[in-house]
Order: C-alpha cells, then sequence, then structure tokens
C-alpha cells in the first residue's frame, strides 16, 4: 500500500531540496507509487533560524502536500518522517508538535518510520582539546544562528534539543507511535557530526582507528558494521592514510596567501546571515505569542473550549512571514551563500583531521593477501541485496566492540588506559561529555532503535556521503539502499 504512504525526507543546515536527492530516488525506484515530499521550505540559510522555526514551515509543507493530495483524490493513511543531520532534530520536532495538536488522530494518519542519517541527537558539543575544535564551538554558539545555539547546547536548559528528550514529552511521545525508529552514523571522517551523538550513545570505540578495525555485516560492500563481533587488530602493516585532494591543497594555499582576506569575508557573511535569522526569529516568536493570546481569548470566550490546534495559527503566520524566501533570485542567492559556507567549513574541519593525524580504516582491497582480511571478519561480497529475503535485525549493543578495543589498548603498553564505567569488567568507553548529553542519551535510548553503523572509506568528508548528497558515490547509495530495504510500508 504504497500508494498511500508519505515519506517526508527533511536536509540539514545549509541543505536545500537536492541533498534529498539521492534518497528521494531509492525510495521511488523501489515503491514507485510512493508520496514522496522532500522539504524545500527552509533552505540555505534560513536553516539558521531554530529547530522550532524550521519545525514549523515544515508542518505546513506537510498539511499543504495531504490537501494537495486529497484534491486530486489521493489519501494519505501513513506517514514516515527520515531527517539527515540537522533535518533530524527538525523531524523530532515536526512529529512532537503532531502529537501535541492530535495531528495524526484527526487526519487518520499512521506513523510508520523515524529514520535519522547523521543527526546530532545529543548536541554537537565536544570537550575535544584541540584548537580547531575549540574554535568551531565557540563559532557554532554564536555564528549559526538559533540553530547554532539548539546544536551547541548553549542555553542553560540545553534548550530544544534537551525539551525533546525529556520523559514523557509529547516529543518521546510521538517517537513511540512510529512502527520502526532507526538511526544511521559515520564511524570515522565525519567532523561535523561525530559518531556518538548520531548512534546516540556516550561512547565511541572508533576513535583508535590507527590499530583497530571492525567487521562488516555480509552484502554491506564493507560499509555497514558488524556489532556482534569484536574489533580485530593489525596483523601486520600500518594503515592506509589518504592523501590530500588538490582542492584541499588549494584550499591550505589560499588560507596561507589571502587567508586574512577570505576570513573576513566570511566572517561578514556570518554576522549578516546570523543578524538577519535573529530577526526572523524575533519576528517569528512575537507572532506566535500573539496567535497564543489570541487562542486564549478564544477558548476563554467559549467556555474553556479550544477551536484551534496549538501550533496552527503561530505557524501559519510564520510561513506568511517567511514568503519573501519564495522569491526564486533570493531563494538561489540563500542557497549559494548557504553552500559556499558549508564547504568552507566542511573543508576547514578535515584540514583539522589531517593535522591531528586522522586515518581511514585500510580497505581490504589495499592488501596483497585478501584472504587474511576474510578470515579477519571483512566480507569479499561487492552485492548489495534487494531482493525480498528476510532482513536480519541490527545488534545495537557497543558492549563486544568497546570491550575488544579495551582489550586492545591493555595489551599495548603505548595507549593510555581508557575510561571505566560501572563494573570494571565490562569496560567501556565514555567521551568527556557535558551532563545533560548523558541524560539525552539515558532518554532517548528507553526507547528502541535499530542503530547502524556506517563507514564511508571513499571520501573524507564521510557527512556528505552518508546520504550521497554532493554525488552518488557507491557507499552512500549502499547507505540508502539497506535502509529503504528496512522500510515499512
Amino acid at each position: 500500500m504504497a500508494e498511500n504512504h508519505l515519506f517526508v525526507l527533511i536536509h540539514g543546515l545549509w541543505g536545500n531540496a537536492s541533498h534529498m536527492n539521492a534518497l528521494s530516488k531509492t525510495i521511488l525506484d523501489r515503491y514507485p507509487s510512493a508520496h514522496v515530499l522532500v522539504s524545500s521550505s527552509f533552505s540555505g540559510t534560513l536553516t539558521y533560524d531554530g529547530v522550532e522555526i524550521c519545525g514549523e514551515r515544515v508542518i505546513l509543507e506537510i498539511k499543504s502536500y495531504i490537501k494537495t493530495a486529497e484534491r486530486h483524490g489521493g489519501i494519505i493513511s501513513k506517514m514516515s518522517l527520515l531527517g539527515y543531520s540537522f533535518g533530524g532534530l527538525v523531524a523530532r520536532f515536526v512529529a512532537g508538535q503532531f502529537e501535541e495538536s492530535s495531528f495524526f488522530e484527526r487526519y487518520e494518519i499512521e506513523p510508520v518510520n523515524f529514520i535519522t542519517f547523521a543527526t546530532p541527537h545529543l548536541g554537537v558539543v565536544t570537550a575535544s582539546g584541540t584548537f580547531w575544535r575549540r574554535l568551531t564551538n565557540w563559532y557554532g554558539k554564536h555564528m549559526l544562528g538559533q540553530s547554532g545555539v539548539d546544536m551547541f547546547l548553549a542555553e542553560q536548559d540545553g534548550g530544544i534539543v534537551a525539551q525533546m528528550a525529556e520523559h514523557g514529552s509529547v516529543y518521546l511521545t510521538a517517537l513511540k507511535k512510529f512502527k520502526r525508529r532507526s538511526n544511521y552514523a559515520n564511524v570515522t571522517n565525519d567532523r561535523t557530526v561525530p559518531f556518538f551523538t548520531a548512534f546516540i550513545d556516550t561512547r565511541d570505540p572508533f576513535t583508535d582507528v590507527v590499530n583497530c578495525r571492525p567487521h562488516y555485516v555480509p552484502d554491506t560492500e564493507k560499509v555497514v558494521v558488524d556489532f556482534t563481533r569484536p574489533m580485530a587488530s593489525f596483523a601486520k602493516g600500518k594503515p592506509v592514510k589518504t592523501p590530500w585532494t588538490t582542492g584541499q591543497y588549494v584550499f591550505l594555499g589560499i588560507m596561507c596567501t589571502i587567508g586574512p582576506i577570505v576570513v573576513t569575508i566570511l566572517l561578514t557573511s556570518f554576522c549578516v546571515t546570523t543578524s538577519m535569522s535573529a530577526y526572523r526569529v524575533r519576528k517569528a516568536r512575537a507572532v506566535k505569542r500573539e496567535a497564543q493570546e489570541a487562542a486564549s481569548m478564544i477558548e476563554m470566550s467559549f467556555g474553556g473550549q479550544r477551536t484551534l490546534p496549538s501550533y496552527s495559527t503561530s505557524s501559519s503566520l510564520v510561513g506568511a512571514l517567511e514568503a519573501h524566501a519564495a522569491e526564486p533570485l533570493l531563494k538561489t542567492h540563500l542557497d549559494a551563500e548557504a553552500s559556499v559556507l558549508q564547504d568552507t567549513v566542511e573543508t576547514f574541519l578535515g584540514l583539522d583531521g589531517e593535522m591531528n593525524g586522522a586515518e581511514t580504516f585500510p580497505s581490504p582491497d589495499s592488501s596483497a593477501n585478501v584472504s587474511e582480511y576474510d578470515q579477519s571478519g571483512y566480507s569479499v561480497s561487492t552485492v548489495v541485496s534487494t531482493s525480498d529475503h528476510k532482513l536480519s535485525k541490527p545488534a545495537n549493543s557497543l558492549d563486544i566492540i568497546c570491550q575488544s578495543v579495551h582489550q586492545q589498548r591493555l595489551d599495548n603498553r603505548d595507549f593510555a588506559e581508557p575510561a571505566f564505567c560501572g563494573n570494571v569488567r565490562e569496560p567501556e568507553i565514555i567521551l568527556p561529555l557535558e551532563s545533560q548529553q548523558f541524560l539525552i542519551s539515558q532518554q532517548l535510548n528507553a526507547l528502541s532503535w535499530e542503530k547502524y553503523a556506517i563507514h564511508i572509506h571513499s571520501t573524507r568528508f564521510s557527512h556528505a556521503g552518508i546520504v550521497a548528497r554532493k554525488k552518488p558515490i557507491p557507499e552512500g547509495i549502499v547507505v540508502l539502499n539497506h535502509c529503504v530495504e528496512r522500510l515499512v510500508i
């Protein structure tokens, strides 16, 4: 019954609808009659406006799509939300607002799949001591508008990201209603959204990629990590370090020559776009307060009977405030400006990784002795299965992998002792996160999730690769096929 199923795809920060093209195509290739709505209401620098404002725009899009489908004789009876990066947080907000307004019940729509790719569920603030990471933390809190405040947990109570994980909140209640909840997290080379926050865990066993390597789930082209088997240590040789690309050499050359000018231009752009976003957010919040006051007056006038959904009026007015964003020339400019900012930041973070000695897992194909890798657990299959065979369920716990990494460190005295948690016989590699992040992880993990750790080998920017955002790289397509194969229809 895919013809009654609406898939809502939500892009990330600085993003636009084209970033979800590969995922949209993968869904439609498998389910041609399905409805696919790719969000386009908060593209470019409009993504600075925060989880709540962006989420309200998406709500308007969804309601408009459903009404249009009904006018053409279509019926939407099922809905799935799929969010990439920042879009995953927006998707959680949308689900919560739908729960608060009884949207699913009133429209008789069944929530089915809730899936995120490289989404910072625990925020993106980290305790890394490198200069670049400290600079990134400061930049994120001050130069990305309300979205930066949200993702970097800059508000004292953790802001909307923490609120969406509170026990008993409409956001967790909404997530419980979905038949399937799943997330995909990059194990390496994602310096935008680290593994732990996308995986919703406080551990990261993949920080020492030089001396440990994972095994892979069969038929996933060495992309999906197998949690049921321990990490293997290198028997011989060293991991392969990916050479710099021409673009990175050019970027370094620019930074060394005309860097001050470029930095000045970028900072000016950041300040202008952040100020514009702050104005939009202030105006939207003011209108929202007026709408809530009007709704309260109506409720009092009718003897306590509320006649409007809690978000409907404010969201409609927010949509009216953003009417200028629909102008083609302005929208094209905002998208282009955001694309330049995104490429610059990702290249900057990639340079950070190289300066700090970031390595990649060695590819089995780089070894002369393929059988040795096969015996160590690498899958030699290069075919992704798309048949209707029974798909295995994921093993969500990192316990086995964490224990193997701990043992590997104990066997090598050159490594520092890892942190411990709880019983010393069951060591876990715990990250130095903020207390709010530990709490958010605990509350979100009270729900059952299908979790997948993804290893993108072919690009240094795995954050883009996990959904084949820039180009249809084979490993990204493997991830998308893996996701679509497991959709509940």
